[in-house]
Formats: C-alpha cells, sequence, structure tokens
C-alpha cells in the first residue's frame, strides 16, 4: 500500500513473465478494516507477504489485528529511499524458492 505500489506492480509483471503467478492487493481503507472483503481475496493464497515503506509493518499489524493471522513474510524499506522494482523482485523470488527470512530488509539506494 501507498509509495511502493508502483514498484510492486512492476516486480509483479516481472514474475509473471517468467511464470510465477502472484497476486497484488491494495488495502485503501484502513479503518474500519474491511476483514471480510481481505479474507475473501486471500482464501486461496498460500503465502502472505506485506511490502511497506515503513519499519515496523504498520499494515501488518492491522492484518493480524484483523484477520488473526500473521503475514508469512514481511518486506520493508525505512532508508528514506523509494523502493525499486528490482529490490521487491529479488525479494519475492527469495520468497517463492523458499530462501527468505521472515522479514526482509530492503537496503538499495542507502
Amino acid at each position: 500500500w501507498g509509495s511502493p505500489k508502483g514498484p510492486i506492480l512492476d516486480a509483479i509483471e516481472m514474475h509473471r513473465k517468467e511464470g510465477r503467478e502472484i497476486g497484488f492487493i491494495d488495502i485503501k481503507l484502513l479503518e474500519p478494516f474491511p476483514t471480510e472483503y481481505v479474507k475473501s481475496l486471500l482464501k486461496d493464497s498460500s503465502v502472505i507477504v506485506d511490502i511497506e515503506a515503513n519499519m515496523t509493518a504498520q499494515l501488518g499489524s492491522l492484518i493480524r489485528k484483523n484477520l488473526l493471522k500473521d503475514p508469512d513474510y514481511y518486506v520493508l524499506k525505512y532508508t528514506g529511499r523509494p523502493m525499486t522494482c528490482i529490490e521487491i523482485f529479488d525479494s519475492l523470488k527469495k520468497i517463492l524458492e523458499k530462501k527468505a527470512e521472515k522479514r526482509q530488509v530492503l537496503l538499495y539506494g542507502d
């Protein structure tokens, strides 16, 4: 959600061109949280990745609170620099290959 949306969509498109299936949810309403709607979108998902441009994974906290489920992975960047599609692509690839830690912190552009 927020500023990473464009690079996220670009990274997903890059993965789809390589034959990988990745979905995207842009949660725009945070309060009241659209719990049932988000649950319906996630019902067939095997992995939930929270990608945010902050240190504390604020949206991830709302997901945990309202869906009673933690995201499986967090991809965070809080250097003051924008996320790039390449670093998001690389993070998602690690997740898909089961080589990622639960919390990935992006540092490109330090």
